[in-house]
């Protein structure tokens, strides 16, 4: 019994948060996803190669032996030509590429759901994210439904502090409650990637820095009253025009 309280005592990745899923452009995201996924034992060291790792499904993709009933291979195979053998090694080939490149294809997650390019992600809120069909019990709804862009959120976050568009650029500024919530609502409520966000604040921030901040911004949220509510009142004057 005691090993059994152990295992339920995990905490961690695999038995902590809600269950996500993300709707992919298989066109231009599918390969790099999958290539992403094998590598993360190789980003972790904690092996050279991907085959390598012992819980990672890399081999069956690489080779022809006999996959487990619950693994595919044979979509992402595909996409790499019509003879399997030779599928599979441009494959192999495409993963290890990736060793060097470390690319990280989640960067580009629209609202948390689609990973896709801009074109993608219109055509799927405008074909079948209307308003009326998502609930607003859905995490990122609004997200989903808006076409708002950087000018607006700035707007929108300057006034509320009662700052100018320099201090969102400005570097290293303590405590930049502003500039910490553009990031946050740009991400959120916006079309555009982190290279962009970096444009229009003028470089003052890195990429890694901005999805870095996001993030921590998203942990502060629950552990913040006066944050929660600053994000509740640009949230409720951000959408006010449209209900």
């Amino acid at each position: 019994m005691a090993g059994r309280r152990s295992f339920f005592a995990r905490s961690g990745h695999l038995f902590q948060g809600r269950y996500k899923a993300i709707l992919v452009d298989k066109e231009n995201y599918l390969r790099e996803l999958s290539r992403y996924i094998h590598l993360n034992p190789v980003r972790a060291k904690i092996v050279k190669f991907p085959e390598e790792y012992k819980y990672s499904s890399a081999g069956y993709y690489f080779s022809a032996k006999k996959t487990p009933f619950w693994l595919n291979t044979e979509f992402i195979i595909s996409q790499f030509g019509n003879n399997k053998k030779d599928a599979r090694e441009e494959y192999q080939k495409f993963v290890y590429q990736g060793i060097a490149d470390q690319k990280d294809p989640f960067k580009g997650v629209y609202a948390n759901t689609i990973l896709g390019s801009v074109g993608f992600v219109n055509k799927i809120k405008s074909d079948f994210l209307s308003e009326r069909d998502i609930s607003e019990d859905i995490s990122y709804s609004k997200a989903l439904r808006s076409n708002k862009n950087l000018s607006e959120i700035a707007e929108l976050v300057l006034k509320y502090y009662n700052t100018d568009l320099d201090a969102l650029r400005r570097k290293r500024v303590k405590a930049n409650q502003a500039k910490k919530l553009f990031v946050y609502f740009s991400r959120k409520y916006t079309d555009s990637g982190l290279e962009q966000i970096r444009i229009f604040l003028n470089n003052s921030v890195s990429d890694a820095a901005i999805s870095k901040m996001f993030r921590r911004t998203e942990v502060e949220l629950e552990q913040q009253e006066g944050l929660r509510q600053d994000v509740r009142s640009l949230d409720n004057l951000l959408f006010r025009s449209e209900e």
